[in-house]
């Protein structure tokens, strides 16, 4: 299969993550976070910290022979091939979901960055505060769709194209319910957030499907299509997240950043004229700064 000519632009997704961890990093910013009465701080290094978990993941390793019984030695060989053939398809799909939950828990973190500035819109602090959005992922999309089509990353809507094909073949297969999605254009910023938001839910409420091993039980299609949905997912979370940093981030404020920029004299200089915000817009293409050889 030729693959696309834009997508085959991107870095590989784990290459991708991390890059992005790196500059969560470098950025060092916090801000007030308050829900329900509650305030803490929300850090660019916490999403970081999530990323670097998913781009570090290798594989989730499955051993479907763990509790065999003692009849097992006398087993035939298609029921040992049986086995290890589950043992593969577990092995990927439990990859794939663990990788993107990891992404996920970055993104709520990301959410939670940006609340301030839903709160802070004109519209908004004249609404009382039992009109206004609940949740932070929610008040999110409001905040995002009110950013300029400029200010987003290169090839944009064409990852939250790839997303959305394959969410909705997802629902349609498995005769999913979900909300807050009739409404939305392909043209909105946060289309995307509305597909990601729902993904997560459905993780996390065991809506998610858990497929039987398709070799002999399932469906191929079904599994290929729930192994593109999670990567789609985790790729445009991470350009949403590219999104956050890049229109609301307040400098660069790390001691790592300044250590790299002071420090490394020459080297410090390459660092410091490619470490710079906009940066964000493409960090997920191939050829751009990497944070892999940063001097």
């Amino acid at each position: 299969m030729t693959k696309c000519p834009t997508c085959a632009k991107n870095r590989p997704l784990e290459s991708h993550l991390f890059e992005l961890s790196e500059l969560c990093k470098y950025l060092g910013n916090s801000v007030e976070f308050t829900h329900y009465g509650s305030t803490r701080i929300v850090k660019t290094s916490v999403i970081g910290d999530w990323l670097k978990l998913a781009s570090h993941l290798k594989k989730v390793d499955m051993e479907w022979w763990r509790y065999r019984d003692e009849m097992s030695e006398i087993y035939c060989p298609s029921d040992v091939d049986d086995a290890a053939l589950d043992e593969e398809h577990f092995t990927e799909y439990s990859t794939a979901l663990t990788r993107f939950m990891y992404v996920a828990n970055a993104m709520e973190e990301a959410y939670r960055f940006i609340d301030k500035d839903y709160h802070s819109l004109d519209a908004v602090t004249n609404m009382p505060q039992n009109k206004r959005l609940r949740e932070p992922s929610m008040r999110a999309t409001v905040v995002i769709d009110l950013l300029s089509k400029e200010s987003l990353p290169e090839h944009f809507f064409h990852i939250m194209k790839n997303l959305e094909i394959t969410f909705r073949k997802y629902i349609k297969d498995f005769s999913l319910g979900v909300n807050g999605i009739d409404d939305i254009k392909e043209t909105d910023n946060s289309v995307g957030l509305h597909f990601i938001r729902n993904l997560r839910n459905h993780i996390a409420h065991g809506v998610f499907p858990i497929i039987d091993n398709p070799e002999y039980w399932g469906d191929v299609e079904k599994k290929r299509n729930l192994l593109n949905l999670l990567f789609h997912a985790s790729r445009a979370s991470a350009v949403y997240i590219q999104v956050i940093l890049f229109n609301f981030n307040e400098g660069f404020q790390s001691h790592d950043y300044f250590y790299m920029k002071d420090v490394w004299d020459e080297e410090g200089d390459y660092f410091e004229s490619n470490c710079i915000i906009e940066i964000a817009k493409s960090l997920h293409l191939i050829g751009t700064y990497s944070f892999a050889e940063p001097v």
